[in-house]
C-alpha cells in the first residue's frame, strides 16, 4: 500500500539520521589533534555533513552541539525552540588552538568576535583585564571543560561598563573549543522572544549588576534566578 511505503522510508531516514549522527559524534569526541589553530563551521569539520540533505544537516549539527547548548540555561530546548537551535548549530565555530596559543576578546570588539565559547577539550587561563583606562586590575582563572565561558557577557552591548575592558585566553595543552558569536545568540533570542523572557533578562541584569566581577560566569548560583 502506499501508505506502508511512505512509512518505511520515513523510518529508513530515522535510521540513516541516527547512525549519522552517531558517526559525526564518536568523530568529534575522538578529537582533530592534527589541526592546529584552526577556525571553521561543522561543514568544514566534516566533509560528510557537506552531502547531507539540508534537514539531515541540521539536525547532525544540532546533536553535536546539544550538549554544549544544553549548558546555557536561555538556549536550553525548555527555553529555545529546536528550530533556533538547530540555525546556532549550523553557526557554531570550531576552534582548535595548539599549546602556548592564546585567543583575546574586546570589550568593544565586533560582535563576531565576541560570544560564548565552550571548552571541549584541553585546559586554559583565562587573564581577565578589568576597570578603566586609569586603573587596571588583572585577576586569572583556571578554564576547564564543562564551564561555559561568556554566557552572561555575551548578553551585554559593546562597550557596557560590566564587561572586562579585555580577556585573554592562554591554553595550556592542544585543546578544541566551540565558539557561538554574540551576534548569533542575539539573532535567536529575536526569534524566540520566550527564552529572553524565561531566562536571558535575567543573566543580563544579573550580568550588569555584578558589573567588573563578569569575568567569572561560575561565580553565578547553579540555578537561574527564573527557575529556582
Amino acid at each position: 500500500a502506499p501508505h506502508s511505503g511512505t512509512t518505511a522510508q520515513a523510518e529508513s531516514n530515522v535510521v540513516l539520521a541516527t547512525r549519522i549522527r552517531q558517526f559525526l559524534r564518536t568523530k568529534f569526541n575522538r578529537g582533530h589533534r592534527h589541526r592546529v589553530a584552526t577556525r571553521g563551521r561543522l561543514v568544514d569539520a566534516f566533509d560528510i555533513m557537506a552531502s547531507l540533505p539540508p534537514e539531515l544537516s541540521q539536525e547532525a549539527s544540532l546533536a553535536l552541539c546539544r550538549p554544549a547548548l544544553d549548558q546555557i540555561s536561555y538556549l536550553r530546548s525548555g527555553c529555545m525552540s529546536e528550530d533556533a537551535r538547530r540555525r546556532i548549530a549550523m553557526q557554531c565555530d570550531l576552534l582548535t588552538f595548539a599549546a602556548g596559543e592564546s585567543f583575546q576578546i574586546e570589550a568593544c570588539g565586533e560582535e563576531s568576535n565576541r560570544g560564548i565559547l565552550f571548552l571541549l577539550l584541553g585546559t586554559a587561563i583565562v587573564q581577565t583585564t578589568l576597570g578603566g583606562s586609569k586603573l587596571l586590575e588583572r585577576h586569572s582563572m583556571v578554564w576547564c571543560v564543562g564551564r561555559p565561558l561568556g554566557q552572561d557577557a555575551c548578553l551585554l552591548e559593546n562597550g557596557h561598563p560590566s564587561l572586562p575592558a579585555a580577556q585573554r585566553i592562554v591554553f595550556l595543552t592542544f585543546s578544541e573549543t566551540m565558539f557561538v558569536s554574540r551576534d548569533v545568540v542575539c539573532s535567536a533570542l529575536r526569534q524566540c522572544p520566550q527564552a529572553w523572557k524565561a531566562s536571558a533578562r535575567w543573566r543580563y541584569l544579573l550580568a550588569a549588576l555584578r558589573g567588573h566581577n563578569i569575568a567569572s560566569d561560575a561565580e553565578l548560583p547553579a540555578q537561574d534566578a527564573a527557575n529556582p
